[in-house]
């Protein structure tokens, strides 16, 4: 006991075979006692516990009882294992209380526990429940890489000064609901492997959740942030519920992710993503507010968006035949040509993929008004062309697929392939005015002909005044291409607007 003030008690190495109380008994005896003695049911004597109380390395083989008890010095836990329940409930800790890398095997309650100075439970290991209910952190709360396997419990209690779960692990589900944060809160790279409530929660403080991982429901409807609150690169693995949560600054999202399995007809997370989609608006989180946005539109399909009619509603008054089926479908054109608006390169990949379709289309027009027609689709003769000239270019690797039949206008000397592009690039871009006039006329003329006399053969040359004949189908055709690629070029046009944030 050397070097220790009076009024201390040593229980370093010591052994409880049974049960140990110290509930609100007083100890002003000074003797150590020594490692490998045994406390069997007996507690130590008096009133509160005056001095520090040392129990480093200490072994309670049955449950410990330190209920109500007062301690007026610093407390020594480290490294002491609790084989049975730990009862600290209402207890006061007016020093430091030390529990690093101490080891409790059966359920520990802190309940209105009151820690005056810092409580270290860092390295703590909780194998089964831990309850912190209205405890009292007047100091700093450390918990840095402590492990709790079973479930714990933090509600109303209060943090005053700084709040540490830095590399912490908790294994079962934790309620924080209505726990007060008066200092800093610092969770990073905390893991959450069950649910997470943190219900009506009180930061006053700077809060950090960075690098934090919840696996399970995170809940944190109707909290307050009143500081800094950063959620930088958190993982969800289910949204997070953020409805009715108030922030006097927005939080930070950057690199958060939220990567929730499909769920199907599930409302509730709609009123997520909008919740979080707030929390971006207000923080001017312009892309992150597109995504929220993307994702509440999908989570209503299954739900209040049905993808086909019910028949069988016909015969019931109270219920919807198709219920918003316009915006089911609407919103899967959107999300397959534009990813929401939030894609450029997605409408002009589309856009050169039906100007693709339609240059065929034009070709096999052409083919078809050949007299006599052309004995192959465009399709073969496509195939055949690009076989040709890969074979041709592979230096002998591999045979020669034969050339296919050129092609020929039907009017002029230019080429119908050629032609064919020229009015299908003509309507996807929308210039259809720079190949008006003559030019246009002349790829007509080339893919479709001239009206003639009956009986007269295509002229080769073209002659100074000549009408070229337009199909009504092929007309048909191309009004068609210059509304889908005038609906493209605008969602290209509105991704550029919202990647700049032009207004």
């Amino acid at each position: 006991m050397k070097g220790r003030r009076s009024g201390d008690a040593g229980f370093r190495g010591a052994t409880f075979s049974g049960s140990a109380g110290f509930d609100g008994r007083r100890s002003r005896e000074r003797r150590a006692v020594r490692q490998g003695d045994v406390l069997g049911d007996r507690g130590v004597q008096g009133g509160d516990v005056l001095g520090g109380a040392w129990f480093d390395k200490a072994t309670f083989s049955g449950d410990a009882w330190f209920d109500k008890a007062t301690f007026s010095g610093t407390e020594w836990f480290r490294e002491a294992l609790f084989s049975g329940d730990a009862w600290f409930s209402e207890a006061t800790f007016k020093g430091e209380a030390w529990f690093l890398e101490a080891i409790l095997s059966g359920d520990a309650w802190f309940e209105k526990a009151t820690f005056v100075e810092r409580a270290w439970f860092g390295g703590t290991t909780f194998k089964r429940r831990v309850w912190f209910y209205a405890a009292t952190f007047s100091g700093d709360g450390r918990f840095e890489k402590t492990t709790l396997e079973g479930e714990a419990g933090f509600q109303k209690a209060t943090f005053s000064r700084d709040a540490r779960f830095d590399n912490s692990l908790f294994k079962g589900h934790v309620w924080f609901e209505n726990a007060t944060f008066s200092g800093g809160t610092f969770l990073t790279r905390i893991t959450f492997l069950g649910v997470a409530w943190f219900l009506q929660a009180r930061f006053d403080g700077y809060t950090i959740f960075d690098d934090a991982r919840f696996e399970r429901e995170a809940r944190f409807t109707a909290m307050r942030g009143e500081s800094y609150f950063s959620l930088r690169g958190a993982t969800f693995l289910q949204v997070p519920d953020f409805e009715q949560a108030h922030f006097a600054e927005a939080p930070r999202l950057d690199v958060l992710r939220i990567e929730p399995a499909k769920q199907i007809g599930d409302g509730d997370t709609t009123a997520r993503w909008r919740a979080l989609k707030r929390l971006a608006v207000q923080g001017h989180d312009h892309e992150r507010e597109q995504r929220f946005f993307a994702e509440e539109l999908k989570s209503l399909r299954g739900s209040t968006d049905w993808a086909l009619p019910r028949p069988l509603n016909l015969f019931r008054s109270d219920a919807p035949l198709w219920q918003n089926g316009t915006r089911y479908w609407f919103g899967r054109l959107y999300q397959a040509f534009s990813d929401f608006g939030r894609s450029i390169v997605r409408p002009l990949a589309w856009l050169a993929v039906f100007t693709g379709l339609f240059t065929w289309a034009y070709l096999s027009a052409h083919m078809a008004a050949r007299q006599p027609a052309y004995p192959s689709g465009a399709t073969a003769w496509l195939a055949r062309a690009l076989g040709h000239a890969v074979t041709a270019r592979a230096g002998g690797l591999l045979p020669v697929v034969a050339a296919p039949r050129p092609l020929a206008c039907l009017a002029g000397p230019e080429d119908p392939l050629g032609e064919a592009f020229s009015l299908a690039l003509g309507k996807a871009t929308l210039v259809g005015g720079l190949t008006a006039g003559e030019k246009q006329a002349q790829t007509y003329a080339c893919l479709f002909g001239l009206h003639i006399e009956r009986g007269k053969a295509q002229p080769r040359h073209l002659p100074d005044q000549f009408t070229p004949v337009i199909p009504t189908w092929v007309v048909a055709l191309g009004l068609l291409q210059t509304v889908l690629s005038a609906a493209l070029i605008f969602l290209a046009l509105l991704a550029v607007r919202n990647h700049f944030r032009i207004r």
